[in-house]
């Protein structure tokens, strides 16, 4: 069997689910891993094939960023089976890091109507690390955004309320 599925988030602008384009879900048992692209429409399908049962996952990241969840790379575990996974995220940590993802996605593939893209260690192959974290709301703001420009290219956001 192939591994295949949609992937979908809630998008509040269009009060509906989304399919979470360029999104990468990973199907893996033991050491094979076969990967696969969601396309505009949240479809995806992986590269492979196995017999048994898969454990189903996103990593958060492609080739020009990754969205980390403090120091390593956010991941959404999803279920071990045989057969299709369809995924509709609709809150909590997930929505953030599918938000993070769906703007950083575009920025970095789609048309961004004549926005220059970012020019990180002088040989135009921009690759960012978007780090993401919680904490409680205390003043009354909805959110906080950090440039970190040292060790390469981190932007950091913060999520401020009730999860």
């Amino acid at each position: 069997w192939r591994p295949a599925g949609k992937i979908k988030v809630w998008d509040d602008e269009f009060n509906n689910y989304i399919g979470l384009h360029g999104v990468k879900v990973r199907a893996r048992r033991w050491y094979t891993t076969h990967t696969g692209i969601a396309n505009a429409s949240g479809n995806y399908s992986c590269n492979g094939r196995f017999r048994r049962k898969a454990n189903y996952s996103i990593k958060w990241k492609r080739y020009n960023f990754t969205v980390r969840k403090s120091a390593s790379t956010a991941k959404y575990k999803g279920p071990k089976k045989k057969g299709n996974w369809n995924l509709n995220i609709t809150g909590n940590k997930s929505l953030r890091f599918a938000t993070i993802h769906r703007a950083a996605y575009r920025y970095f593939y789609k048309n961004i109507e004549g926005l220059n893209r970012p020019y990180i260690f002088g040989n135009g192959n921009s690759k960012i690390k978007l780090s993401y974290y919680h904490r409680a709301n205390n003043d009354g703001s909805l959110g906080d955004f950090n440039p970190i420009f040292g060790g390469g290219g981190f932007l950091t956001f913060e999520f401020l309320g009730k999860e």
